[in-house]
C-alpha cells in the first residue's frame, strides 16, 4: 500500500494505486523515477501529463513540515523542468 500526503493541508490517505495520480499512467516510458538516495526519496515523473510526485521509501524520519523543507530541492528541480505537482 501507498500513503499519500496532500502538500497543501497534510491530509494523509492510503491507496493501492501505483501509477500517476493525474492521468493513471503506470509504466515506462510514461512513468519514470529519479532516485535521491541521500534524501531517501524518489521523484516519480509522468511524461504523459507532466506531473510529478515525491515518494519516500519507508517511514518518515521527521515531521511532515521538516520533510517538505528537506525535499524542496526536488520540487525546484521538477518545476524548472516544467513539471507540476
Amino acid at each position: 500500500k501507498r500513503t499519500l500526503v496532500c502538500w497543501r493541508c497534510e491530509t494523509q490517505w492510503r491507496t493501492t494505486h501505483r501509477g500517476c495520480l493525474g492521468c493513471g499512467a503506470h509504466g515506462p516510458p510514461d512513468l519514470a523515477r529519479v532516485s535521491s538516495p541521500y534524501l531517501g526519496y524518489e521523484l516519480a515523473i509522468c511524461n504523459a501529463c507532466g506531473r510529478y510526485l515525491k515518494e519516500r521509501r519507508g517511514s518518515l524520519t521527521h515531521e511532515l513540515i521538516v520533510e517538505r523543507t528537506l525535499t524542496a530541492g526536488l520540487d525546484e528541480a521538477a518545476q524548472q523542468r516544467g513539471l507540476r505537482a
